[in-house]
């Protein structure tokens, strides 16, 4: 975009032909990153920019969807069509609008509402919009012309000033001869027409977009779902309220039910007046007057809840013609919805369960296992051992080590690499996949001081953070640091949860020194750099309890070493240097 303004200011040729296919690719800046990123753009069919031109005097007026006002104007949006789905539906079928024409607060937030949805209305004419090919249309000649053609009449519909001419009405005539109400608060259904774009509002929000990526997809279908039968249950309820509304003739006041004169509710056909003749008790729900509106959407919603649940006690029963078709279509689309939200839930639920049968899998194979031990007696014919394993003692370390792994950590082995803690990492781009294992790791290599951020390039780090590997061990665990472990070879021990006792040994295995481990610190940095069977790499590892260590093999060391030679004369040396004279110490 700024090379197109550049030359409409003359900086540059005055014509300048960017494509035949009336496509390029432009320079823009993202919001959100503010880095520079490349957009399609769809320009006019002749694939001319000139200087002056409307399309580049209107490019100041278009408002483009990475925009962060523009996406901050989505999230109220959205929160507005939230609230207007459960408050509109409850104004027209349970209270007709009561309480927004006797309290002035209500009525001046309806309003308020109301100007949000109008500047929204016409914010359209102006909004940038991605075609079929995911090309961004930014013509506003196109951008009006498509959407008179399609939202336009709908959100126009939307805005129309019914509570206001309602509000003019009742302080008129009163509130008591709703008769004429109906057919104007019905006119306020039409703000639900702002519905059809919600989906695309959810789509290009980067709020929705972030809140959907920070939560794990089996919780967000369980409240899709959780929500999906709150607000259907909500809806059949004010629907079932508002035909014994129209049946009533719109009269759910108490002056309307004592004149006999009137045609009240109690004087009309419906179900309200059947339930309130057979039901009522002193004390108990009292659905008649205007004022007990939530009286009445608590019966409703009972007739509701046990429709799509397909209970049916019987004691809310449709009476008249209307009210048995009415009742019907609601019975069968419960039936659909119902089928349809218990399939989710029970795909939730085994989502949800998938770790835990897992571990009952893991548990039987071990009991499995424990049951094959074999008692001393049986391993050796002709002579016991000076020492043999206890069976309980183990058996008791196997459960406690499972148990521990499922309530502490997500893995289920010993040793466990990035990439399989993490399999999202193989579906990432190479450099995302870098940063990614960096961030993950970057805590624990600034432990050890030759692969911390002062030696080593954050590219060399993420090659170190990619070779890294996630340990667990059992409280009583002993690991010889001099052997390899796991298959995995020597390596630098960093502690992210737990605690361990650190032994150094010299020659003829004597004690030379010990360490208490615990979280972000590390053994065996000095002691990996010294060649293989050499005395000063013995050592080992005793786990107090159950501990989380990031094991660095000794190969991706020394490749990372051999990568920044200036990492080893800083510091890597001076290491190797150490541990061999504390052998001869």
């Amino acid at each position: 975009l700024s090379e197109v303004k550049r030359n409409k200011m003359g900086s540059g040729p005055q014509d300048k032909k960017l494509s035949s296919s009336a496509v390029n690719t432009v320079r823009t800046t993202d919001s959100t990153t503010k880095k520079n990123v490349s957009t399609s753009i769809l320009l006019p069919r002749s694939g001319v920019v000139k200087s002056g031109s409307k399309v580049v005097d209107q490019m100041g007026w278009v408002i483009f969807p990475s925009n962060i006002w523009i996406q901050r104007w989505d999230a109220v949006i959205l929160s507005l069509l939230l609230y207007i789905s459960f408050t509109i539906p409850y104004q027209i079928g349970v209270s007709a609008g009561y309480h927004l024409f006797t309290n002035t607060p209500w009525f001046v937030i309806n309003v308020i509402i109301n100007a949000f949805f109008f500047v929204d209305t016409f914010v359209y004419f102006f909004r940038a919009y991605e075609n079929r090919n995911g090309r961004l249309v930014f013509n506003l000649h196109r951008i009006r012309k498509k959407y008179l053609r399609t939202y336009f009449i709908p959100n126009l519909l939307s805005i129309l000033p019914t509570n206001m001419v309602l509000y003019s009405y009742v302080n008129k005539y009163g509130f008591s001869d709703s008769n004429d109400l109906i057919v104007l608060k019905i006119f306020d259904m039409f703000k639900l027409a702002r519905f059809a774009r919600a989906r695309a509002i959810m789509k290009r929000s980067d709020v929705v977009t972030n809140i959907k990526q920070s939560y794990k997809s089996v919780y967000q279908q369980f409240i899709k779902y959780s929500f999906l039968i709150v607000v259907l249950s909500h809806w059949f309820a004010c629907t079932w309220c508002f035909v014994a509304f129209i049946e009533a003739k719109g009269a759910f006041g108490m002056e309307q039910i004592c004149d006999p004169d009137e045609q009240g509710i109690c004087q009309a056909m419906n179900w309200v007046a059947n339930w309130y003749n057979g039901n009522y008790v002193d004390g108990g729900l009292n659905p008649l007057g205007w004022e007990r509106d939530v009286d009445r959407y608590v019966l409703s919603l009972f007739w509701a809840v046990q429709t799509i649940t397909s209970i049916g006690y019987g004691n809310v029963a449709p009476l008249t013609v209307t009210e048995w078709f009415v009742g019907c279509f609601l019975m069968l689309m419960a039936g659909i919805v119902w089928s349809y939200v218990i399939g989710g839930l029970v795909g939730v639920t085994a989502a949800m369960e998938v770790r835990g049968e897992a571990n009952r899998k893991r548990v039987d194979d071990a009991n499995d296992l424990i049951d094959d031990f074999l008692e001393p007696e049986e391993a050796y014919e002709k002579a016991e051992p000076s020492w043999h394993p206890d069976k309980k003692s183990v058996a008791k370390r196997i459960k406690k080590y499972i148990h521990n792994q499922k309530n502490l950590s997500p893995n289920t082995m010993c040793g466990t690499t990035l990439h399989e803690c993490y399999p999202v990492l193989e579906t990432l781009t190479p450099e995302l996949e870098r940063i990614s294992s960096l961030l993950v790791m970057s805590k624990y290599l600034e432990v050890v001081s030759y692969l911390s951020s002062k030696c080593l390039s954050l590219e060399e780090q993420s090659l170190v953070a990619m070779g890294c590997i996630f340990m667990e061990f059992s409280a009583g665990e002993r690991i010889k640091v001099e052997d390899s472990v796991k298959d995995f070879g020597r390596g630098i021990f960093v502690v992210e949860s737990g605690s361990a006792l650190a032994f150094r040994f010299s020659k003829g295995n004597n004690l030379r020194r010990s360490t208490l481990l615990t979280v972000n610190m590390s053994f065996g940095e000095d002691m990996v750099l010294v060649e293989d069977g050499h005395s000063a790499t013995m050592g080992r590892l005793n786990f107090l309890t159950f501990a989380k260590v990031i094991f660095i093999p000794r190969d991706v060391v020394l490749a990372s070493l051999e990568r920044n030679p200036q990492a080893w004369k800083d510091f890597g040396r001076w290491k190797y240097i150490g541990a061999l004279l504390r052998e001869h110490a």
